[in-house]
Formats: C-alpha cells, sequence, structure tokens
C-alpha cells in the first residue's frame, strides 16, 4: 500500500493526494517520504505544477497553404507586394529547401513570453510542426497579408549568417505597410513576446508542376 499512495501523492495530483491524506496511515507514510532523499523536491514539484501549471504556446491554424518550389525565390518575394523586402532575401542567402507545388497546414505558434529559438524549435518538433523556411514565410505572407500587421511573423527553419550573425526571415509592419526583412534575437539570445512562428504540419506529397 505504501508504493501506492506514494506513487498518488506525486504522480496523480492534488485531488488524490487530498483523499489520501485523510487515511491516518498515510499520514505517517507521508512524513518518510518526505524526510527520504529527494522527498522534498518531489513534492513541491507535485505541488508547484497543481496550483501554478506551466504556460502552454498557442497554434493558430490557417489552413492549407501551397509553397511552390518552381518560382525562385525573387517571384515569391515579389509576390507578397510588400512596401519593402531586405534586398540580402536572395536565392544565395536563402536556397529553397524543397521542389515542386506542395501543400501544407500553416499555423502560427505563439509563446506569449521571451523565448530562445532553440525553445522554439524544441517546442515545435514536440508539436510535430516543421518550421518554415524563408520560401513558406513569402508564400504565407502573400496569402494572408493581414496577419504581420498584429505580430511579428517569424520563420526559423532557414538562416543567413553575416558577420558572425544568424539572421531569419519576419514578415512585419503596421497598418499602413507591409514590410519583409531579416532579424535575429536580442543580446540575451530571445525573441520577443509578441512573435509569432510560422511552421507547417501534415505534410502533403508535391503536386504536378
Amino acid at each position: 500500500m505504501s508504493a501506492r499512495l506514494m506513487e498518488g501523492l506525486f504522480s496523480e495530483g492534488l485531488e488524490t493526494f487530498r483523499l489520501l491524506v485523510m487515511d491516518g496511515e498515510f499520514t505517517v507514510e507521508l512524513g518518510a517520504a518526505i524526510r527520504a532523499p529527494g522527498g522534498v523536491r518531489r513534492a513541491v514539484t507535485a505541488l508547484r505544477n497543481e496550483f501554478f501549471p506551466a504556460p502552454q504556446p498557442t497554434i493558430r491554424s490557417f489552413g492549407n497553404l501551397e509553397v511552390d518550389y518552381n518560382q525562385p525565390l525573387a517571384r515569391l518575394v515579389e509576390a507578397g507586394g510588400y512596401h519593402y523586402a531586405n534586398p540580402d532575401i536572395t536565392a544565395e542567402h536563402f536556397p529553397h529547401q524543397g521542389g515542386g507545388k506542395v501543400v501544407r497546414e500553416a499555423v502560427l505558434v505563439g509563446f506569449g513570453w521571451r523565448v530562445k529559438t532553440s525553445e522554439v524549435e524544441a517546442e515545435l518538433r514536440r508539436l510535430g510542426i516543421d518550421s518554415a523556411d524563408m520560401a513558406g514565410l513569402c508564400a504565407f505572407g502573400a496569402k494572408h497579408p493581414e496577419v504581420q500587421g498584429n505580430n511579428p511573423v517569424v520563420a526559423i527553419g532557414q538562416h543567413w549568417v553575416s558577420s558572425d550573425i544568424v539572421y531569419y526571415g519576419v514578415l512585419g509592419g503596421d497598418g499602413s505597410s507591409r514590410v519583409l526583412f531579416l532579424s535575429h534575437s536580442d543580446k540575451a539570445g530571445e525573441w520577443r513576446e509578441s512573435c509569432l512562428f510560422l511552421g507547417f504540419r501534415d505534410l502533403s506529397a508535391p503536386l504536378a508542376g
């Protein structure tokens, strides 16, 4: 019984714990468990997770989006109709990572807190989402021009290194202008809370053409 009760405390949540402490025998075992090596840490972790669960990122779907890798990058940029596009967004710096026409579900993932690139990459992998490349970012900007005026949309699936700085494609702007530019995380290696990260899931086979 002791092993089952301890598992209830540390793994099954607060409600199980509340019921168990009504058992007088359990309170004795509880004291022994907390005094055991690592017991305090395990108990605190269980209670903290119950009362202060870790925040979860938001995922917004934009449905299927076609990325046409048959088109040169310059044409994909032009199709977006941006008021400004960084001149370093070239096929040399951002070569296509796919071929043909590919339809995928486009999603934006938001964290709401400052986050490192490596943390974004790990979370997208956990969610089964592929980080967008530059071609995907351009396709998204062309189809959903209204989105980037609210939050920066970042594609971390492809980057360009210049003078030891890692640059990623970003859609930004405001109500009066739309821009496609290059940016990097701040000096602390983090992205702002307002950033949304573009990704794709449920990859389909390339379309003919």
